[in-house]
């Protein structure tokens, strides 16, 4: 069974792009906003979400709070057009698994995506 990642994020270009890239590795739900992240989530219980910051109807701090709230289990990996380091330090301290700013390397994110499941495999 493949691991389910879900991204949120409402940049329609990166999320079909991440999709590509992940469905080969892993099941991967999109959500382009924090309200319909937070129920894939809830409906599909994924082990990893990646998360922007900047949405349209909620920010990503709220759905970031919400979901290591409801759903701790669950590693969130927040990806963010700011790249203030204090802004990281803060993402990490609330909980999240990492951060990395955009535009990102995608051999990058897809070790760090690894790096978030060496966890299970133990």
């Amino acid at each position: 069974m493949k691991r389910r990642i879900l991204v949120v994020d409402d940049d329609a270009d990166l999320t079909k792009l991440l999709a590509a890239v992940l469905s080969k590795e892993y099941e991967v739900l999109v959500a382009a906003s924090g309200r319909q992240g937070l129920r894939l989530c809830a409906k599909h219980r994924p082990q990893l979400v990646l998360l922007d910051l900047q949405l349209p109807d909620i920010s990503g701090m709220e759905v970031l709070k919400a979901i290591l709230a409801r759903h701790r289990d669950t590693a969130v990996v927040v990806l963010s057009a700011n790249p203030a380091l204090s802004l990281a330090r803060e993402i990490v301290k609330m909980g999240a698994r990492d951060y990395m700013s955009k535009p990102f390397d995608m051999a990058g994110l897809q070790a760090m995506i690894r790096a978030a499941f060496i966890p299970e495999r133990a």
